[in-house]
């Protein structure tokens, strides 16, 4: 994501902060889950689908949608979702 010079520095530092704590909470992650996650919501480019992924990996797209639940279930945990929430309102 790129960002203006222009930009409204207090809407700047809430999305620094927010993606500090979106990070923070995929370093929780296994490398594999975080990889997942990473491509297939398009953190650091394009999102990429379950089949692609699945070619990616060399595993079927099931797996890629299990390791994809499995981390869903982890970044949804209380304590994750409160961090995340603070790194937005605050």
């Amino acid at each position: 994501m790129e960002h203006s010079g222009s930009g409204n520095p207090q809407q700047m530092l809430e999305t620094n902060e927010l993606h500090a704590a979106l990070h923070a909470a995929l370093d929780t992650l296994t490398p594999r889950e975080k990889e997942v996650m990473t491509l297939y919501y398009g953190l650091d480019g394009e999102p990429q689908f379950i089949e692609d992924l699945s070619k990616k990996f060399g595993i079927c797209k099931k797996r890629v949608y299990q390791i994809h639940e499995k981390a869903l279930q982890k970044l949804r945990r209380k304590d994750r979702i409160c961090q995340l929430r603070e790194a937005r309102i605050d």
